[in-house]
């Protein structure tokens, strides 16, 4: 979220910025996970994958990214990020353009600098979408699947063994059905606690007042 708000707010004052930084970082969202998993699966094979080519003409040695317990879930989770920082960099372009370009106007006739302005206008007035990219980013973490059951399947050591993949591999590999499903509903009685406080905290927090 963080990168993607960076993002936003570094393309919002140029529009062709704006263009070039969807048709560059949007396109990974509509992509099929599997054909990305694939692709990264061959990128950063240890031994002919062409990010450890790169790095040995540096004198870098051969990094084990996926075949690694200390590198595999880092490695997914930043390619995680590298899938969603485009969609949510679209969603905070709306939210920033959405803002009254007066407040900002205000705020420069008082003397309030960037830092003020955005922690007084931008962050309150992005209040309702950040909430929203933090509900779909939570509930889309806890749903991650295609990333690991195609790079890594679980592995190396179960560093990767999430819940998702988890509850697949107990119920279909291993046949226990019944484990499969309480941990099914666990996970979803987790996911709508989380959505629930998040939505809860919507309605109460401070920021209903900036209208005001």
């Amino acid at each position: 979220m963080a990168v993607a708000l960076i993002l936003a707010l570094l393309t919002q004052s140029s529009h062709r910025a704006m263009r070039w930084a969807r048709m560059a970082l949007f396109l990974p969202s509509v992509t099929s996970i599997v054909a990305i998993a694939v692709v990264w699966k061959w990128l950063l094979n240890e031994d002919y994958g062409l990010v450890n080519r790169l790095l040995g003409t540096v004198g870098l040695g051969p990094v084990a990214w996926l075949s690694s317990p200390d590198f595999a879930l880092i490695t997914l989770m930043l390619i995680g990020i590298w899938l969603v920082v485009g969609y949510q960099m679209v969603v905070f372009q709306a939210g920033l353009a959405s803002i009254p370009k007066d407040w900002y106007d205000a705020a420069q006739v008082d003397g309030a600098g960037p830092w003020r302005t955005f922690w007084h206008i931008t962050l309150p007035g992005l209040r309702r979408t950040l909430f929203f990219v933090l509900v779909t980013s939570v509930i889309g973490s806890f749903q991650v699947f295609g990333l690991v059951y195609v790079m890594t399947e679980g592995g190396p050591l179960g560093a990767t063994d999430v819940a998702v993949f988890h509850i697949y591999r107990e119920a279909w590999e291993y046949l226990q059905f019944g484990s499969a499903a309480a941990m099914s509903w666990m996970f979803f009685a987790v996911v709508f606690a989380a959505t629930w406080l998040h939505f809860r905290l919507l309605d109460k927090g401070p920021g209903r007042r900036i209208h005001g």
